[in-house]
């Protein structure tokens, strides 16, 4: 099983999925603060890490059961998504 924790995480399952699966509006919203996080006044950071962290959710919160299905067939393992250190969804891969 796999544990999808940071934003980092994310953004790498996001980009393995992208081969598999047309991403959403809430997944570009995602890596658009990702790729922003570092644009700007470094006084700002924190504010922009929370930002694309709540992206993160709302974008997991939102996964459409086409991009599930997705997952399912082509990375064929259990994934678990957090947020706040709390799990927010399980893609069970189930019996191949």
């Amino acid at each position: 099983m796999t544990e999808i924790k940071t934003i980092q995480e994310y953004k790498s399952f996001i980009e393995t999925m992208a081969n598999f699966h047309k991403l959403d509006n809430f997944m570009v919203n995602f890596l658009h603060a990702f790729n922003n996080i570092a644009v700007g006044c470094s006084c700002k950071k924190k504010a922009r890490i929370g930002a694309t962290n709540l992206r993160k959710k709302e974008s997991i919160e939102n996964m459409s059961q086409s991009f599930i299905t997705s997952v399912k067939e082509n990375l064929k393992q259990d994934l678990s998504f957090y947020h706040n250190n709390e799990q927010i969804l399980f893609i069970e891969n189930g019996p191949n």
